[in-house]
């Protein structure tokens, strides 16, 4: 490069000095962020989150020409702001998760729900079978719409079954049907009060009874969580 090139090449910066640092600037961009009318008490925590978010935002619209058009406009701050409410804060996701699938892989029982209630008990409603294989079916497909949240979740869930038959027998062969709702009713309620002490230390997408409960039910079906001792061959 040239003397008379690289004068050029200078004249285009913009030098500043006297300016806030990297550490200050972001305290200073962190309050502002707390001051924004689109902050909510609910965002406590996610303000570098949000910082981020705007960051990426700017850097997506520099190829524009138009110079107008590089800037965000208050639509798209706003939608950033509501973005990171609803976003899970990494620090308080349970990683229990990662288990999830290592303990699929020990799985030997191989029945699903209706196999399982009919081997102790034959006599058992095919039409409430249908109901608990219907709400089976449709944590799964919760299950397969949600993040690492849910399977966390689901992992509690299953944890707190196990502790439950730790302390109780399973199921022999010949129950009626009252047997088998007692025990589906003492794993859901076990479970919703496991999840319950976790959500003290860990925040989960989704948490609620209903959820809970047919989570339960897809454990069963999913070959997890078993009525008896009985495993497929």
């Amino acid at each position: 490069m040239s003397l008379d090139d690289f004068k050029t090449f200078l004249n285009k910066i913009t030098w500043l000095s006297g300016q806030e640092d990297e550490s200050s600037l972001q305290e200073t961009t962190e309050k502002l962020i707390k001051e924004s009318s689109y902050y909510q008490i609910s965002m406590s925590g996610k303000e570098q989150l949000i910082l981020a978010k705007l960051l990426d935002k700017i850097d997506e619209k520099q190829h524009f020409k138009d110079y107008a058009e590089r800037f965000i406009n208050s639509a798209e701050v706003q939608l950033i702001f509501k973005m990171a409410e609803s976003e899970i804060n990494e620090s308080l996701l349970d990683p229990i998760w990662k288990d999830l699938q290592e303990l699929s892989l020990k799985i030997t029982d191989k029945r699903n729900l209706e196999e399982k209630i009919l081997d102790v008990c034959p006599t058992y409603p095919k039409s409430k079978i249908a109901t608990l294989a219907r709400k089976a079916c449709n944590s799964k497909t919760e299950e397969d719409a949600s993040n690492k949240s849910f399977l966390s979740l689901k992992y509690r869930v299953f944890e707190a079954c196990d502790d439950h038959f730790f302390d109780h027998r399973k199921l022999e062969k010949g129950v009626d049907q009252n047997s088998i709702d007692t025990i589906i009713k003492a794993l859901q309620e076990k479970a919703a009060s496991s999840i319950e002490e976790l959500k003290k230390d860990y925040t989960y997408s989704v948490s609620n009874r209903e959820t809970v409960n047919s989570i339960v039910l897809n454990l069963i079906d999913s070959c997890f969580v078993s009525l008896d001792e009985e495993t497929s061959k």
